[in-house]
């Protein structure tokens, strides 16, 4: 059984499968479907309990959107940061989460925000991914949800 909420579960696979599509733009992205019968053989049916409509809806739009949720994403960076330069993984994270404050908007923000910080800590180690990605939800938030 799964350490995380059937939600949460829902989003760390989006984030993985958006991960894999990003990591191979030469190659077709793949479906959802496929996606969850290879990860679930690989990871011995980890990804079991999720909500298989809603990984669908995420990974679907997000890439379908994914020039509008970039260029949403790049306005919200700080001089500082480049978007090309911002780690795969991190970039998954913020298209989802985006894509959730535009397309969602029954769902509260900060719920989605922290949804996505607790998956960033299934990737890595440190807080300051967390307050990175937090940061700039924080600002497509109130620019998105106001």
């Amino acid at each position: 059984m799964s350490k995380f909420r059937r939600r949460t579960l829902t989003r760390l696979a989006a984030v993985q499968a958006l991960f894999q599509n990003s990591a191979r733009p030469d190659i077709q992205p793949i479906a959802p479907a496929t996606f969850l019968t290879e990860a679930n053989y690989l990871q011995e049916n980890a990804l079991k309990g999720l909500d298989k409509v809603f990984f669908s809806q995420l990974l679907t739009g997000a890439t379908d959107n994914l020039d509008t949720l970039d260029s949403l994403i790049k306005n919200h960076l700080t001089p500082a940061w480049n978007f090309s330069r911002l780690d795969t993984v991190v970039r998954s994270i913020l298209r989802l989460a985006s894509f959730e404050l535009l397309h969602f908007p029954n769902l509260p923000a900060p719920i989605i925000i922290n949804e996505y910080l607790d998956v960033t800590g299934s990737f890595y180690g440190t807080e300051e991914e967390k307050k990175f990605i937090n940061g700039v939800l924080n600002a497509i938030a109130k620019k998105v949800r106001n």
